[in-house]
């Protein structure tokens, strides 16, 4: 494959940024986790021709976060490095901040704990010129860490954004590590009236799904998602989250995000074929299937309660349970109008076919 170092001819009027690749990494308090990320981006070479830099997205940091993002990147580097700051609390936050302080249309999501491996920032200018319909790309991640993986990791490597995330593309979805997105989809999405509903990650809380909720909502324009396993990183992960307890609070975040961002899936499944499919779109019938399987599960609440229950898969399958059950009974009053309201901004504009070109919408 050629190395591209123009800018393709685009779908549409692509905005005013310019051909080129923006590194975006949001910090909390990295300055233990940036000397190693950085020095694998050092190591980066872009396609000749091609400008990029890097941003890093100072949240609210106590530590040294920015004096050392400045002094592990030499003023000679082949790309500036800007630090700006973020004072809403959230990577949600920061990603969106960062978004908007980039200069270049190629975006790229790392985080601090995300180190890209030889060739990555080449292959991404590559894969993005290659086809302007692609709005998002992600490849294969592999985990690093300084104590043995626990044996059940394996199987949950995904809730760590580890893996060969292949099959989630295919899908439509990728986690935001390592993610490259096109700055001029993102912009015509948020110019339909797009606005994040899954809940930030913010500090202890760990709840996510803004990256599935950027991905559907990017389709629902008529954008396509893609995969390269060019694109690998390295993840490192602290000790401290290869933990039993961690990854159950994980699974609950899962299961409360997914609740946020259920008329995404409503949308993208197109109008119900019936009434009995409509209900089930609704808020009431979703509190109540949610209700029912917690008493399907309610020996592995009990023994939940006694022990960590370490290993056991059901649990985690409670956890998502629980916090999906949790975040429905906070949306009492939005859930319904959000199902309205992301069907309403993608039919009314005709997103697909006016965006991407299609003859035909998505909805």
């Amino acid at each position: 494959m050629s190395v591209a170092t123009t800018r393709p001819e685009p779908l549409l009027e692509q905005g005013a940024a310019e051909w080129g690749v923006s590194v975006i990494i949001c910090c909390y308090n990295s300055a233990a986790r940036l000397p190693e990320t950085l020095a694998h981006l050092r190591r980066q070479e872009a396609p000749e021709g091609v400008p990029w830099e890097v941003i890093i997205v100072d949240n609210n940091s106590t530590d040294d976060t920015a004096r050392v993002a400045t002094e592990c990147w030499p003023a000679g580097a082949a790309s500036p490095l800007r630090i700006v700051k973020e004072a809403k609390a959230g990577v949600g936050y920061a990603r969106q901040r960062g978004i908007r302080e980039s200069r270049y249309e190629i975006l790229v999501f790392a985080d601090d704990d995300n180190w890209l491996c030889a060739g990555w920032l080449q292959a991404a200018v590559e894969i993005m010129a290659g086809d302007p319909q692609v709005a998002a790309c992600g490849g294969p991640s592999a985990a690093v860490t300084t104590v043995p993986l626990p044996d059940w990791f394996p199987r949950h490597q995904l809730c760590y954004a580890v893996g060969n995330q292949q099959e989630r593309a295919e899908a439509g979805e990728l986690w935001t590590a390592g993610m490259v997105l096109r700055k001029s989809a993102w912009e015509q999405v948020i110019g339909l009236g797009f606005h994040n509903f899954a809940a930030s990650r913010t500090g202890s809380e760990l709840l996510s799904g803004e990256d599935v909720e950027m991905c559907r909502a990017l389709r629902l324009a008529g954008w396509q998602i893609a995969y390269d396993s060019r694109l690998r990183i390295e993840h490192f992960i602290h000790a401290s989250k290869l933990d039993w307890g961690y990854l159950r609070r994980l699974c609950h975040g899962f299961g409360a995000s997914g609740a946020q961002i259920d008329a995404y899936s409503y949308a993208l499944a197109g109008a119900p074929a019936s009434v009995k499919s409509r209900i089930r779109r609704t808020w009431l019938w979703n509190v109540y299937a949610s209700g029912l399987e917690l008493l399907r599960q309610r020996k592995t609440l009990a023994a939940s309660r006694r022990s960590s229950m370490e290993g056991e898969d059901r649990v985690l399958t409670l956890e998502m349970t629980l916090g999906r059950f949790s975040q429905l009974i906070k949306l009492w009053k939005d859930y319904d109008r959000r199902v309205f309201r992301i069907t309403r901004m993608f039919r009314s504009t005709h997103a697909a076919g006016v965006l991407s070109g299609n003859k035909e919408p998505v909805l």
